[in-house]
This record gives C-alpha cells, structure tokens and sequence, in this order.
C-alpha cells in the first residue's frame, strides 16, 4: 500500500495534470485524451518496465498456455471494448469518434504484426497466443 501511495503521487498526478487540467501542457497545447492513453497507460507501461528491469527475467516454465481458444475469444472481446470505448469516448458518432475508432484498431493490428514480426526476427515460431499478446500489450 506504502509503493501505491508513493506511486500514484510521484507518477499518476503529475501525469494526470499535465493532460487533463486546464493549464497542464499537453492541455494548452490542444491534446485530447480520450481514454487516458497518458496517465493510465503510458505511466503504468513505463513503470512496468521499470519493475521488469529491476527485477529481471522470469523463469522459463515449461508448461503451454491453458486454452488457446480461450485466449483468441478473450482477446477478441477485450478489443471490440476497446474500440467500443474509445471511440465511444467522443460521444457521438462524427469525424473525431471514426478517427479514434481507426487509430484503435490499426494501433492493435500493427502491434500484433510487429510481435509477429519479432518472433520470425528471434527465431521463434509464429503463434496465435503470440499474435494475441502483441494485441494486448498495446493497450
């Protein structure tokens, strides 16, 4: 609860009021956050990475994924809210909702070729679950 506390004023506000406060910088300078893409995600992304940096990788396990049916459905599901949401975020339904509606959905796709991409790079083989992480990562 103390690493909570300490983290959500040293890292969440100071994000949260530089884009949602009327006189926080991205603010002025015309920035519209629909779904809190900077505080909620990118401080969360950021400071996971710092904890997987500090403290390391994980130990390969051996076991396979528990239902690959499972994890496609899910993902599918997670990314029809996550359109719903942003592009619901706007509304109504006009230029700036479509606008989010396709930068949600092509930001997903890209990051699941990449992941894909970078599997064929690394020499690992080409996955469904791989393609659904690199969806869900995105977010």
């Amino acid at each position: 609860m103390i690493f909570v506390c300490f983290w959500h004023l040293l890292v969440y506000c100071p994000l949260a009021h530089i884009v949602w406060h009327p006189d926080g910088i991205l603010r002025k300078w015309g920035y519209i956050d629909f779904a809190g893409g900077i505080p909620v995600e990118m401080g969360s992304g950021y400071s996971a990475l710092a904890a997987s940096i500090f403290l390391g990788p994980r130990k390969q396990s051996k076991r396979p994924p528990a239902n690959i049916p499972y994890i496609m459905l899910g993902t599918a599901i997670f990314w029809f809210g996550w359109i719903g949401f942003n592009a619901g975020s706007a509304l109504s339904a006009n230029p700036l909702s479509c606008q989010a509606f396709v930068n949600t959905n092509t930001a997903g796709a890209a990051a699941m070729m990449m992941w894909i991409c970078l599997d064929i790079f690394m020499g690992k083989p080409t996955s469904s679950v791989g393609a659904c992480n690199g969806i869900l990562f995105t977010t």
